[in-house]
């Protein structure tokens, strides 16, 4: 049986490593992209470094913020 904790946490990784990638290819620091979506920073950083359980509806903003869509951010490679 798969282990569960695991696969939530590789999920989280994966998604917080892709909104990183997209928010700075779109050329926006952490702070630019809290100020603009309103947003906190450290929101955005325990996101993008995995520390967060996020709603499907705060990952759709997310991506959304970032020219993505959710489905593209969590199959995206490290």
């Amino acid at each position: 049986m798969p282990d569960h904790r695991a696969y939530l946490t590789e999920l989280k990784m994966t998604f917080g490593s892709a909104l990183r990638r997209h928010r700075i290819d779109c050329g926006l620091s952490q702070r630019e992209m809290s100020a603009i979506h309103g947003l906190s920073q450290n929101v955005i950083s325990a996101v993008e470094n995995g520390k967060n359980n996020v709603s499907l509806s705060m990952m759709a903003r997310l991506a959304t913020a970032v020219d993505s869509n959710v489905p593209a951010m969590l199959t995206a490679t490290k």
